[in-house]
């Protein structure tokens, strides 16, 4: 599997922890507002799907690579045919060709 060197990973993470209100010791201590309480919320739960939403990245660029280094990249690791181009330029970390990515999202 290939990792990211943590110097490109770590100040997008410094950069999130410093936005999120949570962060702050000192939050727990504080009686706030009720809107700013929930501005406060908010803010965190933004933040945290910042935070999911760039480890899924990470990790789709990752996958896309081991599997480039491996030579399996442009082919559909569920039914094995080729992924098309069109799909590929659009979607370059795409693991699924189009079918099974439908087959996938109608299972949710």
């Amino acid at each position: 599997m290939f990792k990211f060197p943590r110097k490109l990973v770590q100040p997008i993470e410094n950069y999130l922890k410093r936005e999120d209100p949570f962060s702050d010791p000192s939050h727990a201590n504080e009686n706030a507002a009720s809107d700013t309480d929930a501005f406060e919320q908010s803010s965190h739960q933004r933040i945290e799907s910042l935070q999911k939403e760039l480890l899924f990245r990470i990790q789709s660029i990752a996958n896309a690579l081991f599997r480039i280094k491996k030579g399996k990249y442009g082919f559909c690791e569920k039914c094995g045919k080729m992924i098309s181009t069109e799909r590929l330029n659009i979607v370059p970390t795409a693991a699924l060709c189009v079918s099974c990515e439908k087959k996938k999202a109608a299972q949710k």
